[in-house]
């Protein structure tokens, strides 16, 4: 199952943090590089819009794919919402 997982500053009245967004870019480079059992992640991404980060990632299930957000969400400390994307063969 294909994944998206969309990352946002977690509340309006979060401070920017350098040392915080430091943290959290190299948190995720080493999630790349080193990925949970059961998750394909095929990139990580830094869109210019409305969210700050971009992971589409394959899981086997809904389950697997909402403890890899709710991990990702937790260790960098901002908001995740994840979709599961359908591709357009099957529709």
């Amino acid at each position: 199952m294909f994944f998206v997982t969309l990352m946002s500053p977690s509340t309006v009245t979060d401070k920017p943090s350098k040392d915080k967004g430091t943290v959290s870019i190299e948190y995720l480079k080493k999630l790349k590089a080193e990925p949970p059992k059961d998750i394909d992640i095929h990139g990580v991404y830094f869109p210019l819009g409305r969210f700050d980060g971009v992971i589409p990632f394959d899981a086997p299930d809904l389950v697997t794919a909402m403890r890899f957000a709710v991990g990702v969400g937790m260790t960098t400390g901002v908001r995740v919402e994840t979709l599961p994307l359908v591709p357009i063969e099957q529709l």
